[in-house]
């Protein structure tokens, strides 16, 4: 069976991926032109911006921790917060000091109950067997740039393993709702 050559992939930061959506089409965008075209290009044209959202933002963070490891996650994210003296516990996201601290990060925040639910999603990437297999082997996050159809294209894969190809991590509230999600966002 060919092997797909790792090395055809290059690696940059998200921001760095983000940032040439101006002059590249990705999946995201076709996604956005099949809805409406109208929308699509006043999102070209910069009229409207795309707006990050809670479940994204773990989505983003749960990818990094499950495909680029623990020491990347730490790196690119401020994990935890502050610890309660009286109680040994953490200060809630939402009190006084907990908000401090946030405001001392340089780097995006995932407070403690965000913090666990990644790692239990982690877990349950890592006990199941044919997810271990994709993952056993490959490159996270690997970027590709080329002309298809005439388009500057980029795409940003999730996982590349040399042998059993793309693999495309998706996270979601509900298992129930799943299915008809992935029809949903196709």
């Amino acid at each position: 069976m060919p092997q797909i050559d790792l090395d055809i992939l290059t690696t940059e930061p998200a921001e760095t991926y983000h940032a040439q959506a101006g002059e590249y089409l990705s999946s995201h965008q076709l996604l956005t032109y099949m809805q409406c075209p109208q929308l699509y290009a006043k999102k070209r044209a910069g009229l409207i911006r795309e707006t990050d959202t809670p479940a994204y933002f773990l989505g983003r963070a749960a990818h990094t921790r499950i495909l680029e490891g623990l020491g990347v996650y730490e790196r690119e994210f401020a994990v935890g917060g502050p610890i309660n003296p009286a109680t040994g516990k953490p200060f809630g996201s939402t009190t006084k000091k907990f908000l401090q601290w946030q405001e001392t990060q340089r780097k995006p925040v995932i407070p403690f109950e965000k913090a666990e639910l990644i790692e239990a999603m982690n877990a349950g990437v890592r006990m199941n067997p044919t997810a271990c297999e994709l993952l056993a082997h490959g490159k996270a996050e690997g970027v590709v740039r080329t002309k298809y159809l005439g388009f500057p294209s980029q795409i940003r894969i999730d996982w590349t393993n040399p042998e059993l190809g793309i693999v495309d991590l998706k996270t979601c509230d509900d298992l129930t709702w799943f299915e008809s999600d992935a029809r949903r966002f196709r």
